[in-house]
């Protein structure tokens, strides 16, 4: 039996030990291919930067280049700098222009998926729903095919998108989760990825009229960013612009305009400081929403001007067509009848049904307050007509989001059958392994009852001799400081003596020189000059300062090496606690040339105005 155990646990040990290495060798492969790849694209024949030694006036010869010069493995990544290259405000055009250089010059799976759910995503802002749909379910296959299961759901991501415009929100809904389920399985991808399923889940639920569930998927959208805050500041300040504006979106939706207003403020802060100008239509839109429904109908027509002018580059169809609808209603508030009917005729080219139903029936009030009936009831007929069948689609896709959210509520009851299962099971687990813990410790209990007196007589002798040793310690550590402080106090008393004896023979010179002047009738300008130290009186006072301290000066020197004569003479009178008047008369030079002496060395030693600089030279 002890052998069988010893060679299941040996067993087990060795299928670890290959699975860690197996772990590694693959981490390492892909980091060595990572990096094979970033220095590949900055090598030094490209000037340090791929990208740019690529011609950005001739997309045909970029494209061509790529194909020349990079391998195969790295020319989908390439085309991918290339493209993500583009100034934010490139068109439409150019960028798909990009992508059928691509199709054309590059065959790969990996470039043609990229490709394909790029061009799905332009086709969404053109509202080209139909070839949009196409383009993504051929990304999704080819992803598949390369086992690349997130750009997998990337693409059906972008599809719910189109869907969701289109207002198929409970499809789109259902593919948004099947999404956010596989970006839960691989937690490490990108923030992008797991901020926008977000933002998406959220306005499929404000399409559905389910305001709540959308504020509650956007509060996620702002909580995961500011977990994350640290990774990347601009990313975080431009989906933190985002996720305001839709949680404003959806207090305003909520009929609370005074909280939306708020959160617009906020994004608003964020693209001032950081001047971010990602989706600026966007942003004017809201925020002439918000003043339309406080009923300030000038301030929300300015900022429909500028979300008009925010597009003008863009020629995203979809905001156009939100923007001539705003429009329409604000100068409706305003009383401007023709401007009003002007901008809401442009919004007939939609394709959607409750859009144009709405669109019918301000032209309607508008022919009334005009005078033109026969108008106003042909306006009012066709929005009836469209307001039925916006009914009957809405109705079924009302009927669709109950069977989705049917569907979610049993697979969260699955889920939670399930988690139930296995908090039990775990509970057994614990329960057993408690008991087999408990049998085990009764079993030792004996043991470690016969043993405890061994132990603390052990113990405490240990302590005992221990005490011994610390007392005998702390005795030689105080006698070792008492023979340090006598030995300072004797460097020190010599000290003072060198420095009396140096005050004494300056007294004796003066004193002579004043005997002298007297006799010899010597100018006063002499007497000041006897004042001042020769270089053999120095020279004879280091020497006798060397006896006191050997060796201080040497170490002095090469501590710093670039004090002066002048510097080192004030050192080491400061060091013998000369005051700057003693070595104002020792030098023969003025206390303010002292003072100016002490700044200068204080620079020298490299001193803060923090640290007295007489108690550092006294603890050099």
């Amino acid at each position: 039996m002890k052998y069988t155990s010893s060679f299941i646990l040996r067993v087990i040990l060795s299928c670890l030990l290959v699975l860690l290495v197996l772990a590694l060798y693959f981490s390492q492969c892909r980091k060595t291919t990572v990096q094979t790849s970033i220095n590949f694209f900055k090598s030094p024949q490209f000037r340090g930067d791929f990208i740019k030694y690529l011609p950005s006036d001739n997309i045909d010869s970029a494209v061509i280049l790529i194909k020349k010069l990079v391998p195969a493995p790295f020319q989908t990544l390439a085309c991918q700098r290339l493209y993500y290259n583009l100034n934010e405000e490139a068109s439409i055009d150019l960028r798909l222009q990009h992508l059928d250089l691509f199709d054309q010059y590059i065959k790969n799976d990996s470039l043609a998926a990229f490709v394909q759910m790029v061009r799905g995503e332009l086709f969404i802002e053109m509202a080209r729903f139909e070839e949009a749909l196409q383009c993504l379910d051929t990304c999704t296959a080819l992803s598949y095919k390369i086992q690349h299961p997130v750009q997998a759901a990337d693409a059906k991501r972008f599809k719910a998108r189109a869907i969701l415009l289109q207002g198929g929100y409970p499809q789109a809904i259902q593919l948004l989760l099947e999404v956010f389920d596989v970006y839960q399985q691989f937690p490490g991808r990108d923030l992008d990825q797991r901020f926008n399923v977000r933002i998406d889940l959220g306005n499929a639920y404000r399409a559905a009229k389910d305001f709540r569930e959308a504020l509650k998927w956007h509060e996620q959208a702002l909580q995961l960013i500011s977990k994350t805050r640290g990774t990347k500041h601009f990313q975080f300040t431009g989906f933190h612009t985002i996720t305001t504006e839709k949680i404003a979106e959806d207090y305003l939706d909520l009929n609370m305009p005074d909280s939306a207003l708020y959160f617009a403020n906020q994004s608003l802060l964020t693209r001032n400081q950081y001047n971010i100008t990602y989706d600026q239509t966007a942003s004017e839109l809201l925020f002439s929403r918000i003043y339309l429904e406080k009923g300030d109908c000038n301030l929300s027509l300015v900022h429909l001007r500028k979300a008009e002018q925010a597009n003008v580059q863009k020629g995203n169809m979809i905001k156009k067509i939100k923007i001539y609808s705003a429009l329409g209603e604000s100068y409706l508030c305003l009383g401007q009848l023709d401007s009003s009917q002007y901008f809401l005729k442009k919004c007939l080219t939609s394709r959607d049904t409750g859009l144009l139903a709405s669109v019918h029936e301000q032209l309607g009030n508008i022919a009334m307050k005009q005078g033109d009936l026969a108008l106003a009831l042909k306006e009012m007929t066709l929005s009836r007509q469209f307001h039925d069948a916006s009914f009957n689609v809405e109705k079924s896709k009302l009927l669709a989001y109950q069977n989705v959210r049917i569907a979610l509520a049993q697979k969260e009851l699955q889920i939670a059958s399930i988690e139930k299962q296995r908090k039990q099971t775990l509970l057994i687990s614990f329960l057993t392994l408690t008991g087999l813990v408990l049998a085990t410790g009764v079993a030792f209990l004996l043991l470690i009852s016969q043993r405890r007196k061994q132990f603390i007589y052990k113990q405490e002798r240990e302590l005992f001799e221990m005490r011994e040793k610390l007392q005998q310690r702390a005795l030689e550590q105080s006698q070792q400081e008492l023979m340090a402080q006598q030995a300072q106090l004797h460097h020190s008393t010599l000290l003072l003596e060198l420095k009396n004896q140096l005050i004494d023979e300056l007294e004796s010179r003066l004193s002579n020189a004043a005997d002298a002047m007297e006799t010899t009738g010597m100018p006063e300008k002499d007497l000041r000059r006897m004042r001042i130290l020769t270089d053999a009186d120095w020279q004879h006072f280091l020497e006798r300062f060397e006896q006191i301290t050997p060796g201080f000066v040497f170490r002095l020197k090469a501590a710093f090496p670039t004090l002066t004569l002048a510097e080192t003479r004030l050192f080491l009178l400061v060091k013998l606690y000369f005051d700057s008047r003693e070595i104002s008369d020792a030098t023969g030079i003025s206390q303010e040339s002292v003072w100016r002496g002490r700044h200068r060395l204080r620079k020298k030693l490299g001193l803060s105005e923090a640290i007295n600089l007489d108690e550092y030279i006294q603890s050099f």
